[in-house]
């Protein structure tokens, strides 16, 4: 379904920042903070400044999507010193810590207490541990010293509800996806850009850049359900109705790949193929569509097949003219032979007599359809039919373009009479 989006506004609305891990500072005037902190898997020592880290550590954590753990403890505390321990040797408890972001931090430092203004929790004791998730919500904590086996589940726990962490190659490559899918949507292609939303981590995990495309999805998904809504308005309006049909065409042959939308198409697009007044509008751009996917496959027999279908089956429509302006500009696409097939049956089924054309317009139209269906491999076939356009209809829109195709030195390129308007 092709749709305009230019009116929407595509901007994530999300309070995550992708701001950068700072650098760490050297301390000045000869004050020393207690606190480490393991960022990206590099830690900061003792004398290193803190200027921000508790900002930074957070927006490590939103953009890998791993949760934040943070161990406060007192310089004096000895059971601190077990659970630091416990963090660093227990087996059990390493094999799980390399998917958080661990930040440690000492009870009375001026970075623990803006940590505890964000996440106020009343505790008692040292050590402390808070659990928090990559968006930012505060899942565990406990206080005292936690053994590794309970210390072990209280991880799982917190990574289950946290889901897939995102190392930078697969960051990378889901920003671009985000990227390619905004394109596409700012150009109104949104089912192409729910295409590349598909990626399960949109799902399962809390990192900046699958948080955009949800954000972003669920402003598709609504657009969409907008758009749907004007289809069926539009497929009760008999002058609508056409274009109409071929937005649901594209709605349901393009949500192959959307399991979210796809059996919504299905049932739409079967109550309005089965629908009195809509069905014969439908089942024409339904074909006119699979043409264009098969124009984009290269698959040009096929493409042709589908606009033959319309031509022959319905050629007083709208529909028919449309096929036809496509089989006549993709002419040189064809296989020789199957194209000459294609040429006898449309020139059989165009011929005004094989449908009862009586007006002299009418008569005209379809002439000079032949005569443009035979102009590349049958040039004197095609000046045959440009005369009789303008023998019936001399001084009509029909007859001026036949005019060009009967002076010789226009035949090359064909593009310059295909350019030209029908008439109404």
């Amino acid at each position: 379904m092709q749709i305009d989006l230019m009116q929407i506004d595509l901007t994530p609305r999300t309070i995550l920042d992708s701001r950068p891990l700072a650098t760490a500072r050297s301390l000045t005037n000869g004050i020393l903070l207690c606190c480490t902190a393991w960022l990206m898997g590099v830690a900061l020592g003792p004398t290193a400044a803190a200027d921000g880290l508790i900002d930074d550590t957070l927006a490590t954590s939103r953009e890998e999507g791993r949760p934040l753990m943070v161990l406060v403890t007192s310089p004096t505390c000895q059971p601190c010193q077990v659970q630091k321990s416990i963090l660093e040797q227990d087996p059990a408890v390493q094999a799980r810590i390399g998917q958080f972001i661990r930040l440690d931090l000492v009870v009375n430092a001026r970075e623990f207490h803006e940590f505890a203004q964000r996440y106020p929790v009343a505790m008692r004791m040292v050590p402390r541990i808070y659990l928090v998730r990559p968006d930012g919500q505060l899942l565990n904590t406990c206080e005292g010293l936690v053994k590794a086996p309970a210390l072990a589940t209280m991880l799982d726990q917190v990574s289950t509800q946290s889901g897939r962490a995102m190392d930078t190659a697969k960051r990378t490559e889901v920003a671009q996806a985000v990227d390619n899918a905004r394109r596409l949507a700012d150009s109104g292609s949104v089912l192409k850009a729910l295409n590349h939303l598909q990626d399960d981590c949109f799902d399962n995990s809390f990192a900046r850049v699958a948080f955009e495309g949800r954000v972003l999805r669920r402003q598709l998904m609504n657009e969409i359900d907008r758009s749907v809504e004007r289809v069926e308005q539009r497929l009760l309006d008999p002058q609508k109705r056409l274009d109409a049909a071929i937005d649901l065409a594209h709605f349901y042959l393009g949500t192959e790949n959307l399991p979210a939308l796809r059996s919504r198409a299905r049932q739409l697009f079967e109550k309005y193929r089965d629908g009195g007044s809509t069905r014969e509008a439908v089942l024409q751009a339904t074909d006119l569509v699979r043409g264009e996917v098969f124009e984009a496959r290269d698959d040009w027999q096929r493409a042709h097949a589908a606009y033959q279908r319309i031509a022959t089956q319905y050629p007083d429509s709208e529909a028919a003219r449309r096929a036809c302006d496509r089989i006549v500009e993709t002419r040189d696409k064809m296989p020789a032979v199957v194209g000459s097939e294609s040429m006898t049956l449309m020139a059989s089924s165009w011929e005004p007599q094989a449908v009862g054309e009586t007006s002299a317009e009418q008569q005209a139209e379809r002439y000079l359809f032949l005569a443009k269906l035979y102009l590349t491999e049958y040039p004197d076939e095609a000046m045959k039919y440009a005369r009789r356009v303008i023998a019936i209809a001399p001084g009509s829109a029909e007859a001026k373009q036949a005019k060009v195709l009967l002076d010789r030195n226009s035949l090359l390129p064909i593009g310059r009479y295909l350019q030209q308007p029908r008439s109404s």
